[in-house]
């Protein structure tokens, strides 16, 4: 375990050499920090603009010397202009220096020929040492600029970033702040990470001291820092609940006691700094010792000393509970209210309707009456000719029509055959059937062994459906039991939203369709091209499998695989599927979800397996992966275990058996946490934020579509 050197500095208010001064005496004496953050002022507003850039200048070629990578959040309008203008005057001056090196190559080029070769050789050797010179110049010099980029990072707006192993988030000055986005930045990331190490602000937060009366250091002036402190950045810190939290403060220093949000949970440390060299001779720089959330010990963590106190926000998050559950009773509330106004309105008009409705009918059936009399002798004499004519018309009607049943067979099979001749395997069966969803022709019944074929409107006609299913359970009163039937355990329920027969199921999204199991796309995916594999009826997890849709299953991974690694698309998959029962004793509709991940180091197998382990320390999760091999794992577990198998990119099979509700909570979420912390996208955690419209989802499905059906007609023809 390691502890990272970090150094905090208050305002420096344009004393940039002191300043450098100082550090490189510290990194000289104390040893080399780590990482220098700075929350206060960076320019002093009563010197000259001329002044302030001159100053910047060597601020900036004085830490390429130290090599400390350096972060600066911006705390007011004047340093926010300062770095913006400084910013584009280098973007100007590169630009112009670029255009001088070409104009005077272009002159010299012209000089040369020009001049006779024999009497000028010596002066161009010397001119071209000497642009070769000037050459090297100009390149030693736009390095060290670049350098200069990369130490120094200035921290506009909010967010967080993560370096050392250290996740520090920001709040800096900004002419407008987007509230909602902002609090939802950082609720994902607290999902996804645990918690923030430092929060740099450019304001105190509103009612930091409450709670804190036996502090010493309490005086007038930070009783108004308290009470005119940032609404917002309070909000922020409730949420975060950082380890460390760093301001400044002009001419004083101020620590508040260390606090807690509950029994159970960290020390939160409040640190106010002053601006360098005050006359006060308050504290302006803070050296930290932080060893990285994922490799400190639990107990530790969660120690608190004598002197904390309960959180200062402790009452206004009561009261942000409180108010989240009265909005919410309340929209409950109004949800009854208007159902029952819509039922009220109902039944009055079903009332009204009926009566017009027996009126209408009495009056109809007197008419009918009269005419059914006049009527029945007439209908009498011309049925018994019909008849006699249908007889002979019906013999000759189902001679033709078997016949055209066979001819559209045979049609229909080779239109397939002639356009779609991937979709045929060494029998005559189609494989796989790469179809617009809003007009796909066939799709499988629930039914394995059945080889009838329904039309996919009946998806959206949920009456159908169940009408059919009725009649099914008439038939079927006391079916017969076998060893496929208790395997599969399927569940037919209307409300699953992957069963290909419920009116739930969001067809748009289905990518193709084999014989028992189909591709589709997620909503509010990691990345556009993730993916999931579903059985077509309800079963429950991928070992229930039988042995032909396993097969089906493994064959169109090992397509996926050579898809993404393919196509220029240089990227691995990392597949998982959880096994879950819910309170009710029933499964969920089994899924595999495939992940595309970019190929590159931190991508490999060995790395990977490491990440999930270093993730699982971090996240403090009481679960333990085995490696297993693909026959073990569908022999040993059985359809109702629960499990959450991950496979990795060389195919090398992991697997977590759940024991407890605990481990069922994690498991819930955790391909898609682990792969958000893979690929650092923290912002995709929630998949209902990374939802898009209809339109843009069937535009992916169709894009996916188009681009693997390419890819699997170029390995048929291969």
């Amino acid at each position: 375990m390691i502890n990272k050197k970090i150094l905090i500095s208050g305002d420096i208010n344009g004393e940039f050499e002191k300043f450098n001064k100082l550090i490189n005496n510290l990194n000289k004496n104390k040893g080399q920090f780590d990482l220098l953050l700075i929350v206060g002022n960076l320019f002093n507003n009563n010197k000259s603009k001329n002044n302030y850039q001159s100053q910047f200048q060597s601020f900036i070629s004085f830490q390429n010397e130290l090599s400390i990578k350096t972060y600066s959040i911006i705390s007011n309008e004047y340093d926010l202009k300062a770095i913006n203008d400084y910013q584009n005057q280098n973007q100007n001056q590169n630009q112009n220096q670029n255009q001088n090196q070409n104009q005077n190559q272009n002159q010299n080029q012209n000089q040369n020929q020009n001049q006779n070769q024999n009497q000028n050789q010596n002066q161009n050797q010397n001119q071209n040492q000497n642009q070769n010179q000037n050459q090297n110049q100009n390149q030693n010099q736009n390095q060290n600029e670049n350098q200069n980029e990369k130490i120094i990072h200035f921290l506009k707006e909010t967010g967080i970033i993560i370096d050392k192993d250290i996740s520090i988030g920001f709040i800096s000055f900004s002419n407008y702040f987007d509230e909602e986005k902002i609090k939802k930045k950082f609720e994902t990331f607290i999902k996804s990470w645990g918690m923030i190490d430092i929060l740099l602000s450019y304001k105190w937060p509103m009612n930091i001291i409450e709670f804190d009366d036996e502090n010493p250091m309490i005086t007038t002036k930070v009783h108004e820092f308290s009470e005119n402190g940032s609404l917002l950045i309070q909000n922020i810190s409730i949420k975060s609940k950082p380890r460390y939290h760093f301001t400044s403060s002009k001419d004083f220093y101020f620590e508040r006691n260390p606090y807690f949000y509950s029994s159970k949970s960290h020390i939160s440390r409040f640190i106010s700094l002053a601006e360098f060299q005050n006359t006060k001779k308050q504290k302006y720089l803070y050296a930290l010792n932080l060893l990285p959330l994922n490799q400190i010990e639990k107990e530790k963590l969660y120690q608190h000393p004598q002197n904390s106190t309960i959180s200062p926000f402790k009452k206004i998050e009561n009261e942000m509970n409180q108010n989240q559950n009265q909005n919410q009773n309340q929209n409950q509330n109004q949800n009854q209210n208007q159902d029952q106004n819509q039922n009220q309105n109902q039944n009055k008009n079903q009332n009204q309707n009926q009566n017009q409705n027996k009126n209408q009918n009495q009056n109809q059936n007197q008419n009918q009456n009269q005419n059914q009399n006049q009527n029945q002798n007439q209908n009498q004499n011309q049925n018994q000719n019909q008849n006699q004519n249908q007889n002979q018309n019906q013999n000759q009607n189902q001679n033709k029509n078997q016949n055209q049943n066979q001819e559209k067979i045979g049609i229909e099979e080779q239109i397939y055959r002639e356009n779609f001749p991937f979709l045929f395997n060494n029998s005559n069966n189609p494989n796989w059937k790469f179809q617009q969803t809003n007009s796909i022709s066939k799709l499988k019944k629930g039914n394995q062994n059945s080889n009838q074929l329904r039309n996919p409107n009946q998806l959206r006609n949920p009456n159908q459906l169940r009408n059919q299913r009725n009649e099914n359970k008439k038939r079927n009163k006391y079916p017969k039991q076998t060893n496929e039937n208790k395997k599969t355990k399927e569940d037919t329920n209307q409300e699953c939203w992957f069963c290909l027969s419920s009116s739930s199921c969001e067809t748009h999204l289905i990518v193709n369709i084999g014989e028992d199991i189909y591709l589709a796309l997620p909503k509010g995916g990691i990345i556009k091209e993730d993916c999931l594999i579903l059985p077509i009826n309800h079963i429950p997890n991928f070992v229930s499998f039988n042995e032909k849709a396993q097969k089906e299953t493994l064959k169109l991974i090992e397509s996926l695989r050579s898809f993404f690694q393919n196509q220029n698309q240089n990227q691995n998959i990392l597949i998982f599927e959880r096994s879950i029962q819910f309170k009710t004793k029933k499964f969920q509709h089994g899924l595999i979800q495939i992940f595309p991940i970019p190929k590159n180091k931190e991508t490999e197998t060995n790395i990977i397996e490491t990440k999930i382990q270093e993730f699982i320390n971090r996240k403090k999760y009481p679960i333990q992966f085995e490696e297993i091999k693909m026959k073990d794992f569908l022999i040993k577990f059985k359809s109702e275990d629960e499990y959450l198998w991950i496979q990795l990119p060389n195919q090398k099979n992991l697997i977590t058996k759940i024991q407890n509700q605990e481990q069922k909570k994690i498991i819930m979420n955790f391909s898609r946490e682990f792969v958000c912390d893979l690929i650092n996208k923290p912002e995709r955690l929630n998949w209902k934020e990374c939802e898009e419209s209809k339109k843009e989802q069937e535009d992916n499905t169709n894009q996916f579509r188009e681009k693997f059906q390419k890819f699997i007609q170029k390995q048929k023809q291969n």
